[in-house]
């Protein structure tokens, strides 16, 4: 795998969805293990990368009506300083406002995820400044380089398996040790 690997994070944006939660329901796996964690690890897996995707198309979709609303809303502009704007055309621009906004805050929804909870609580606009400080917060939280046994390592791959097998020696099951009594004991 080359390049930045992209981890999975649910957005709140996509519960205010229209049909999201039924897409859920459609898409949610069958029982296809007995164990439930083995069942629930399945289930995660296919749910998250079903879910990804649609967040990406989401996310396209998203841009590209709001690059096209405020195209349409330049040229209702345009024509209401060249001439006098008709009924239907005042209503149609109200409703580009509208869907504009609803855009805006979706966005907005996005960016104070990534800025953290203090900017929830403060409710800081979505300025040029609060987005310094959330893109901050992301490079604050990434790990460039870790040492091992007095050696840097800067590789995303080696970091990554160095921080999984370091993880799973943490939270792994202890091994068993291997003793057996002689029969004639």
């Amino acid at each position: 795998m080359s390049g930045q690997q992209h981890y999975f994070r649910f957005s709140a944006h996509w519960l205010q969805q229209e049909g999201f939660r039924e897409w859920v329901r459609d898409k949610w796996p069958s029982r296809f293990k007995h164990d439930p964690l083995d069942h629930w690890h399945v289930i995660s897996s296919k749910l998250r990368r079903a879910i990804k995707c649609w967040g990406q198309n989401l996310d396209s979709q998203r841009r590209k009506q709001k690059q096209e609303t405020i195209r349409r809303i330049a040229i209702l502009d345009d024509w209401s300083e060249e001439r006098e704007l008709s009924h239907m055309e005042w209503e149609e621009r109200y409703a580009l406002d509208h869907i504009i906004n609803q855009l805006m805050s979706e966005e907005e929804l996005q960016w104070q995820r990534r800025g953290g909870v203090k900017w929830l609580l403060a409710g800081d606009s979505n300025s040029s400044y609060f987005h310094k400080c959330a893109n901050g917060r992301r490079r604050k939280m990434h790990i460039s380089m870790l040492e091992v046994n007095g050696q840097e390592v800067v590789e995303p791959g080696s970091l990554r398996d160095h921080i999984t097998e370091y993880y799973k020696k943490l939270f792994g099951s202890e091994e068993v040790a291997d003793m057996h009594l002689e029969r004639d004991l």
